[in-house]
């Protein structure tokens, strides 16, 4: 939701008009979408406003149309009702007596919601840019550019921009008259440890069963449904359960990165397109790859700073599915985390995670100002959290740029309970995602789809936009970088590498890291 909250109003008479709820110069905008559904009560003492993703067949007290009087039994068990509610939810509850608001977000952090607070108001959005009026480019938080910079990134309530929070998952902010914004972390969520498994018991047939209850916890229409099927193990048994429910008319839809690996994900998607029966939509990324001229990033559009690197191709294949009437969209999001290994676990096996290595060199191009400050990239954390953190990171990157185009993204890899589940798991079944591969074999998957031979991801996509538009957007960045001029970028070394390239060296992948903030920032930023 969107949502302004003034403390200072003496109205304590919620409205309902013009697609919000409205109190003196307080309003909330819920989110407009089939999946998720609104309702407000009071019950003479507090004002209860939630915006909650809708559940498939669960019983629960009634959803009123308008702003409902109910008696304080009945508020409660409303109130009862969103401490357990099992899906996204955000709730905000006005006491009366005092003025004050509280906020609680759910316990699956998908659609984040961010926090400032400004001249006796708190305004919240789950668009970074709509929160530009109280935004400077000179006034960021060192340590979160420098994860950003440094691809060592962190969940925790501290965003890039000084001033401005993000209600994490389970999370409560309290925003009184006399002191302003409060923000607590919650409990720390408990987690399972990995257990033997009998000999009896069908693991992949559990993880069938467990992914189909995942799947149909949402309400969805299969007519105005797609489904990420990129090729990769986590979209494929998500589209698999899909299929195995008999929804024929979800549509899928993918990136295609080109090239050998690019001919490697035709084939293996073709195989299972084929198994699903469904209507397939593709978008070569290479005909849309990051920082091309007029694309979103290029062009200085606001966008979220660390907003994904196939941020340009996911437009155009979301622009493609909302004309075929797509309004919700399933992603295999949550894949990786929901198999990844433990620190210990990877030690033993003598390795380190890929995509978030947490050992990956630092780019030389730090200034002085960064540097000062890698010893507090595990500074101010939450406690633990339901769902992985990477997974979090990905929602916050990811989920703004569903909302603008109007969808409401479904996960049903981050269900808690299906991540409860495969925790439990002996390394053997979550090493190289070999569970979901068993699964796509007993469905009678070739091995091409089950093993590829490459690998399929961005970085060839990447090499290339770097290489043609990367270089040139670099060399007119440096000469009035924000972040150069505030010290978290050295400029004489980024020209020296800059230089390197231009002569024939190798492409540096760091460069996106500093063109997605810098340009980030620009597009956000006062």
């Amino acid at each position: 939701m969107d949502f302004q909250l003034d403390r200072s109003t003496s109205d304590l008479r919620w409205r309902k008009g013009d697609g919000r709820w409205v109190c003196g110069r307080s309003w909330i905008k819920p989110f407009k979408h089939p999946l998720v559904e609104q309702f407000c009560v009071a019950n003479g003492r507090s004002t209860l406003l939630v915006t909650r993703e809708r559940q498939t067949s669960v019983l629960s007290a009634p959803v009123p149309d308008d702003v409902t009087c109910v008696d304080a039994p009945t508020y409660e068990k409303y109130l009862s009702e969103m401490r357990e509610w099992p899906l996204e939810y955000l709730v905000v509850e006005h006491h009366h007596e005092d003025g004050a608001f509280s906020i609680r977000a759910g316990q699956w952090g998908s659609a984040p919601v961010y926090l400032v607070e400004a001249t006796q108001r708190l305004r919240g959005t789950w668009s970074l840019p709509a929160l530009r009026p109280y935004i400077r480019a000179d006034q960021l938080n060192a340590l979160e550019v420098v994860r950003g910079l440094t691809y060592r990134l962190r969940y925790s309530r501290e965003t890039y921009l000084e001033g401005v929070f993000q209600l994490t998952e389970r999370a409560e902010a309290e925003y009184t008259k006399d002191r302003g914004l409060q923000l607590r972390y919650p409990e720390p969520a408990k987690h399972a440890l990995p257990r033997d498994v009998r000999d009896d018991v069908d693991l992949v047939g559990v993880f069938e069963q467990e992914l189909d209850r995942a799947v149909t916890a949402w309400p969805f229409a299969p007519g105005e449904t797609a489904v990420e099927l990129s090729g990769g193990m986590d979209s494929a048994n998500v589209a698999m359960t899909l299929a195995a429910l008999g929804h024929r008319d979800v549509q899928a839809y993918a990136l295609i990165f080109g090239g050998d690996i690019g001919e490697q994900q035709l084939r293996r998607r073709r195989e299972m397109i084929e198994h699903c029966g469904f209507a397939d939509m593709r978008i070569d990324a290479l005909d849309h790859p990051p920082l091309k001229p007029f694309g979103a990033r290029a062009s200085g559009e606001p966008l979220h700073p660390l907003a994904q690197p196939y941020h340009e191709g996911l437009e155009h294949v979301l622009d493609l599915a909302r004309s075929r009437g797509v309004r919700t969209v399933f992603t295999g999001d949550g894949g990786d985390q929901l198999f990844s290994l433990r620190e210990a676990e990877w030690s033993a096996l003598g390795s380190s995670p890929g995509r978030n290595n947490p050992h990956r060199p630092l780019p030389t191009w730090l200034g002085e100002r960064a540097v000062e400050q890698l010893e507090y990239l595990d500074s101010n954390l939450p406690p633990a959290t339901v769902l992985n953190p990477s997974a979090l990171l990905g929602f916050a990157s990811r989920t703004p740029q569903y909302l603008e185009a109007g969808m409401w993204q479904v996960s049903p890899l981050c269900s808690p309970r299906l991540a409860g589940f495969c925790e439990q798991l002996p390394l053997g079944w979550r090493k190289h995602k070999r569970l979901a591969r068993e699964r796509l074999r007993r469905l009678g998957f070739s091995d091409d789809v089950v093993n590829p031979a490459l690998r399929e991801n961005f970085t060839h996509v990447m090499e290339y936009a770097l290489a043609e538009f990367g270089m040139p957007l670099l060399e007119k960045q440096l000469d009035h970088s924000i972040l150069v001029d505030l010290g978290y970028v050295d400029a004489d070394e980024l020209r020296a590498i800059h230089g390197r390239i231009a002569n024939g060296g190798e492409m540096d992948l760091s460069i996106f890291a500093f063109l997605r903030m810098e340009l980030g920032v620009r597009g956000v930023a006062a």
